[in-house]
């Protein structure tokens, strides 16, 4: 193949002995954005439940009578506030979204377990900060 219109500058650049290359290994990587540390007790933390919530609730035990529905009413909760996570993300929360968590905290049947029912009321904290977060947002 012949190339018949290299400019003067194309030409210098293709002709000039090449460079070495440094013996020191690149590094593209940033560093790492600095941890926020993690809510205390009593504090307000991001919307994601605590692994303390979320280890309370699996290790509820199902099969004991009585205390079947009060893990799954707890695990609504958390899976009303993970898609109200996803729904900010995306930009937009439905309104039957705010429907069901608000819901979800007025109308649950308090559990007679106390872990139970410690768990649910974090949960319910963590819904009504929420949604006291949105009634605060700019509408749009």
């Amino acid at each position: 193949m012949q190339v018949d219109a290299v400019t003067a500058l194309l030409q210098s650049a293709l002709l000039a002995p090449a460079e070495k290359p440094d013996a020191r290994p690149a590094s593209f990587a940033q560093p790492a954005p600095p941890v926020p540390p993690a809510a205390q007790p009593g504090q307000v933390g991001g919307i994601a439940p605590s692994v303390a919530m979320l280890v309370t609730l699996a290790a509820t035990d199902a099969g004991t009578p009585g205390r079947g529905a009060g893990p799954r009413e707890a695990e609504r909760g958390l899976d009303g506030l993970d898609a109200l996570r996803r729904a900010l993300v995306h930009g937009s929360v439905p309104p039957e979204r705010i429907r069901m968590l608000r819901d979800w905290a007025r109308g649950r049947r308090r559990s007679d377990d106390p872990d139970l029912a410690a768990l649910e009321q974090e949960i319910e904290l963590r819904i009504l900060v929420e949604l006291a977060k949105l009634e605060r947002r700019p509408p749009g």
